[in-house]
């Protein structure tokens, strides 16, 4: 039925000005399915339930610290060891106008594998938009949104 911002956050670092320096190449993505919730909700006198699904995306250009870029066996901890230069992150809200009840686990499947398909198109956009507002080059995002990772123990459906 909908999809929605929900929440934002872009930024430069301090030390980064786009427009007077280069850009970095290295790039890193977020996509993770936050949460799912089912409500109701009445529209014109009837109840009805919609499923939402909150999905978190990021991308950000980051430039190696000089230690770990320099180490061929660096640690795990120098490995991220990174100076983020550019952020963009974002939660979508997808909706949908549910015609029966489902179980549980169709939802929560539907909610890791469907729901990113549909918000992936306005990430993208909101992505070119905002790259233009920090005099950053436009990023161009992959057609396709990344594939899902296997639920964590904790039921996070995370990617």
């Amino acid at each position: 039925m909908d999809v929605a911002l929900r929440a934002s956050h872009v930024a430069l670092s301090e030390e980064f000005d786009p427009k007077y320096q280069d850009i970095p190449r290295d790039i890193q993505l977020l996509q993770r399915t936050v949460r799912s919730e089912t409500v109701e909700v009445e529209d014109d006198g009837s109840p009805h339930h919609l499923f939402r699904v909150f999905v978190r995306l990021g991308i950000r250009w980051i430039r190696e610290a000089e230690s770990a870029a320099k180490t061929a066996e660096a640690s795990k901890e120098d490995a991220d060891n990174v100076d983020v230069l550019a952020v963009i992150e974002a939660t979508f809200v997808a909706e949908y106008d549910m015609v029966k009840e489902l179980e549980q686990p169709a939802l929560d499947e539907f909610a890791l594998h469907n729901a990113p398909w549909h918000i992936w198109p306005y990430w993208r956009e909101y992505v070119a938009n905002q790259c233009a507002r920090l005099n950053m080059p436009k990023a161009t995002m992959p057609m396709q949104c990344l594939a899902p990772k296997e639920k964590s123990p904790e039921g996070d459906k995370s990617r």
